[in-house]
């Protein structure tokens, strides 16, 4: 890297991609200086810092917490967190906690009554049941 002044209007640029997620390494390439460079102009420019990740065991830790904290199943909660079943299971398992059997009964009053305001995916979420099983219900075959 050479020893360059960066003109305001350059600085003003670089702080600009900053502003719309672009991060120190990214900037500092395009630029052909420092990562410490363009952190400093985020610092004196007085930017927030970029939320970091959700970092794996924080997401365990909030995944199990919702599992207790609700009645949610291990399927729906693995789906929230973007994880897979398996994982959601070994997660709570490790953190001592019971997975709850899922319940294999609907209410089906409350899901045809649901289906007037929402769209049979969005009723299937909210039920923990399949798609094909508010089709079903939708279409009076079962």
């Amino acid at each position: 890297m050479s020893d360059v002044r960066y003109s305001d209007a350059e600085k003003k640029l670089a702080l600009d991609l900053y502003r719309k997620g672009w991060g120190y390494l990214k900037i500092a390439q395009n630029f052909g200086c420092y990562e410490s460079t363009v952190r400093k102009w985020v610092e004196k420019a007085g930017l927030k810092k970029h939320p970091k990740p959700d970092h794996p065991k924080r997401k365990r830790k909030n995944a199990v917490e919702h599992y207790e904290g609700s009645d949610i199943t291990v399927t729906g909660c693995a789906r929230k967190y973007g994880v897979s079943i398996k994982t959601m299971a070994r997660w709570l398992r490790l953190a001592g906690v019971e997975a709850r059997r899922p319940k294999t009964t609907f209410d089906r009053k409350k899901i045809i009554s649901d289906l007037k305001t929402m769209s049979g995916a969005a009723t299937a979420r909210k039920h923990g049941c399949s798609e094909s099983y508010v089709s079903a219900l939708r279409n009076g075959k079962i």
